[in-house]
Order: structure tokens, then sequence, then C-alpha cells
């Protein structure tokens, strides 16, 4: 999976934190954080305990894409607009 998302994904997009599961459990989980510091705002965008599979499908890898895709584009939406309100800030000080 890691190297068909970089095919899509830069690899300043995305990185890769594999934590395994002691024993076996049959669970997989992809999911992502705005930065790689802070795990407090993590977002679960697949589960195969949720019933969407362990990404064996074209299906279930483009599924996982869209929503990383999502996930990127509601992260640059939230840097620009901190972007916007520092520079709003800024001229009113002035």
């Amino acid at each position: 999976m890691k190297t068909s998302l970089l095919e899509v994904f830069s690899s300043e997009q995305l990185s890769f934190i594999l934590i395994a599961d002691d024993g076996v459990t049959n669970s997989f989980e992809v999911t992502m954080r705005s930065s790689l510091d802070d795990e407090s705002k993590s977002l679960l965008i697949h589960s195969a305990k949720a019933g969407q599979g362990k990404c064996e499908s074209e299906d279930e890898l483009n599924a996982i894409t869209d929503k990383i895709s999502e996930f990127l584009q509601n992260v640059e939406a939230v840097k620009d607009d901190a972007a916007a309100a520092t520079k709003s800030r800024s001229k009113e000080v002035k």
C-alpha cells in the first residue's frame, strides 16, 4: 500500500508509521495526523474492524486515497486560514 500511495502523494505530504499489534489481530487501520508531533489531532480514515477491509483491493486503495486527499485539502485550508488571520492581525497592529 505504501508504494501505491507514494505514486499518488509525495513523501513530503505523507510519512508512514507502522505499528504492529501483539499477536494476530486481523486489524488494519489508517490514521492521519496533520503533524508527526501532534498525536492528539489524529483522524481514523480506514478500519478493517469497521468492515472497510485490509486494503487488498483496488477499490479499498482508492477509498483510502480519496480520504487522504480530502484530509490533506482540509489541512491546507486550515493553514491558509491561519496565515490569512495572522496577516490580518499584523495589519491591525501597524
